[in-house]
């Protein structure tokens, strides 16, 4: 009965207005064809979306069909007119490539011993190594032994190709010659010498001749030279230590690099699986519409989530090719001829039961950077003990032993023994130096002394003011020791509070991917769920769209997710100083 009245006012109301009835039909012969126009229009851009999706995946052939068929609504599209001349050129190249290719592997099968198999098998580029311009001496950089790097390889191979490793181990190298310079130091030094001489005295020519044996030995300097060894020795500890640095902090910084290259691949192959499967349902959503199964909202709304994958494809894929520069930036690695070089996409959920005081006991151990703090301080104290003893008496002893002769010309030279010995005692008082210092000599005959020559010298030697050195070097000493301990001090706390935020960032860690993994079961069902609904009419095609790239959306969060996971282990690992300490 409402139905009726409800009829019957509108009958009424047209009957009583005759020119607003009129404008109706007006009106829908204006609108309709510019709904036909807005149809066409997003029907157009979903080709040229399709059709720039199979151009930037090099599907050139497939990128032309679509861009025809936007062309068939559109025959002036300036875009599928640019692009299709782009794919045509593409193509052509690639089949030339391709055609050289097969030129070549057919030449090689006819050489190559290795037994032919179907098909073509794709030719391999070669790796190559980007070596960076530097002078003598030019670093050699290695090449990945295999295409797939686990980890450890990468790692091992960005060790190699490391400029700043390679630098810390000269600087192990420079320190363990300071070391053997020190030890040489303890011992007497020794020289041999030969003079040849000639001359004139009294117009009458001369010739002499003498070699000899130096010796020179510090017999006391107070202790100087001992310490100064063991600085030498803890020095090189430290250069070492310093290596092992080096190699930990670039291990975790390509670490770091590798998982997130890892996530960009996995956040690729999401997105890129997400478009083929909303394509399908776009195709479903268009026929939907087109029977009119479903409203033009419905099916924009479809379009908007559909075009929002893409875009999201878009941006993991430009998110893939920043992570595997950075990545083989950190291997040295040339990017453009380094195609083949893949990693291990698997990652494991892995969760330690950790206590937090136990890693801190252990960083305070094990860590290097502490390790070298420690030696450091122990360095400075040797220095101040080299610094004291040089305000102690010094005793060294020196000697010759040989022959000498001298004889006018025309003659033989008859060699007679020649030698001395004596000391030195250098004695610090206050500021100045008081030494003293013997010689006994024995002195073969000359032309000027016919007869063997003893010798015996004492003198004593008052040097003013040449020892305030030693006072400024005392208390550089000082200030060099309590700046090694503070650095010690500050180590430790930094130590502490690196291992607190690994250990709190792993605990994070685990929440997130314990989070994301329900998560991804409950949209994996509700998928299902939808899917079914769809198909008894009790859901649309939107909600299916919708709950898909909710779990797409779910993936990368549990791709993050793991990787933080893996790179938490790694961080708290470095954080405590022992490599691979929890799994």
């Amino acid at each position: 009965m409402e139905k009726t009245k409800e009829g019957q006012g509108i009958i009424m109301g047209i009957s009583k207005s005759p020119k607003k009835f009129l404008i109706i039909p007006i009106l829908l012969l204006i609108i309709s064809p510019l709904v036909s126009a807005q149809d066409n229009k997003k029907e157009i851009n979903h080709y040229l979306i399709q059709a720039r999706i199979k151009y930037d995946n090099s599907k050139y052939e497939e990128a032309i069909e679509w861009y025809n068929k936007a062309l068939e609504l559109d025959p002036s599209n300036k875009k599928a007119l640019k692009y299709i001349k782009k794919a045509k050129d593409k193509s052509a190249r690639v089949g030339k490539k391709n055609e050289a290719r097969q030129t070549k592997n057919k030449a090689a099968a006819k050489t190559s011993p290795m037994p032919k198999s179907k098909g073509m098998a794709p030719v391999m580029p070669e790796i190559l190594i980007a070596t960076p311009a530097l002078k003598t001496p030019e670093p050699t950089f290695e090449k990945p032994s295999k295409e797939t790097l686990l980890l450890e390889d990468a790692v091992e191979l960005g060790l190699k190709n490391h400029l700043p490793a390679q630098i810390a181990l000269e600087q192990v190298k420079l320190a363990r010659l300071k070391e053997r310079e020190a030890l040489r130091g303890l011992f007497p030094q020794a020289s041999v010498r030969w003079e040849e001489s000639s001359g004139r005295v009294s117009s009458l020519d001369y010739a002499g001749r003498d070699y000899h044996l130096d010796l020179q030995h510090p017999l006391y300097h107070g202790g100087e030279l001992q310490y100064t060894w063991q600085q030498a020795k803890v020095n090189l500890k430290i250069s070492q230590e310093n290596y092992s640095k080096t190699r930990e902090d670039y291990t975790i910084e390509l670490t770091k690099a590798y998982y997130d290259y890892v996530r960009a691949i996995k956040n690729f192959a999401v997105q890129e699986s997400l478009l083929k499967d909303l394509e399908a349902d776009f195709s479903i959503a268009k026929k939907e519409l087109d029977s009119g199964i479903t409203t033009l909202v419905e099916f924009l709304n479809v379009q908007s989530k559909y075009n929002q994958a893409y875009y999201a494809y878009l941006s993991s894929e430009n998110a893939f090719s920043l992570a595997r520069s950075n990545f083989l930036q950190l291997l040295n690695l040339d990017e453009k001829s380094s195609v083949n070089v893949k990693v291990d996409t698997e990652m494991v959920f892995r969760e330690n039961k950790i206590d937090l005081d136990e890693c801190i006991k252990l960083a305070y151990e094990n860590r290097t950077d502490l390790k070298i703090n420690e030696l450091a301080l122990k360095a400075a104290d040797l220095g101040g003990k080299v610094t004291k003893s040089k305000l102690l008496p010094k005793v060294d002893v020196t000697g010759s032993v040989g022959k000498s002769g001298e004889v006018f010309t025309p003659g033989n030279i008859e060699m007679r023994d020649d030698w001395f010995v004596g000391a030195k005692v250098s004695v610090p008082w206050g500021p100045n130096t008081m030494e003293y210092s013997y010689k006994n000599e024995h002195q073969a005959p000359s032309l000027s002394a016919f007869q063997p020559t003893l010798n015996e010298t004492h003198s004593v030697t008052m040097n003013i003011l040449d020892n305030m050195e030693s006072y400024t070097q005392m208390e550089s000493s000082e200030v060099a020791r309590q700046h090694a301990y503070s650095d010690l001090i500050k180590g430790k706390q930094t130590a502490a509070s690196e291992v607190r935020e690994a250990y709190f960032g792993y605990q994070e860690s685990v929440i997130k991917v314990k989070n994301s993994i329900a998560n991804r079961e409950l949209y994996q069902k509700e998928i299902a769920v939808t899917k079914e609904k769809r198909n008894m009419n009790e859901a649309r095609t939107e909600d299916v769209v919708e709950a898909k790239v909710k779990l797409a959306s779910e993936e990368v969060n549990y791709n993050s997710a793991i990787v933080e996971n893996v790179t938490a282990i790694a961080k708290l690992n470095n954080a405590i100083g022992i490599k691979n300490y929890f799994k």
